[in-house]
């Protein structure tokens, strides 16, 4: 149970009242030995991934409002991060040296 002063609390009844959709739902990945870093376990949760990883199904589940709660299509961390990785706009690597560029603009050279 959350506080009634918790910045969390104060976000979902903003969402109630404003959004008109319900609280979000977080699905965990618990299993033991679950591989994130190898590209077979994060397809399994990867949203274009295939048709059976974990946000593909939510955003099945989100086509169906008359048998589910899923009100929308779900997002996950490992997709953001997809996007942010092939971006070449961003400054990640230095082009001349291939050394990773720190992305505070006063931060000290490696």
């Amino acid at each position: 149970m959350l506080p009634e002063d918790s910045h969390v609390t104060i976000h979902f009844k903003a969402l109630f009242k404003h959004a008109e959709i319900g609280l979000p739902i977080w699905f965990v990945m618990k299993q033991t030995g679950f591989d994130y870093k190898s590209y077979e376990g994060q397809d399994l949760i990867r949203g274009g991934a295939s048709s059976t990883s974990l946000v593909s199904q939510i955003a099945f589940a989100s086509k169906y409002p008359n048998v589910t709660y899923v009100g929308k299509p779900a997002s996950a961390w490992i997709d953001e991060f997809y996007d942010w990785a092939k971006n070449d706009k961003c400054c990640r690597v230095d082009t001349n040296t291939g050394a990773f560029c720190p992305s505070a603009k006063n931060a000290s050279k490696q």
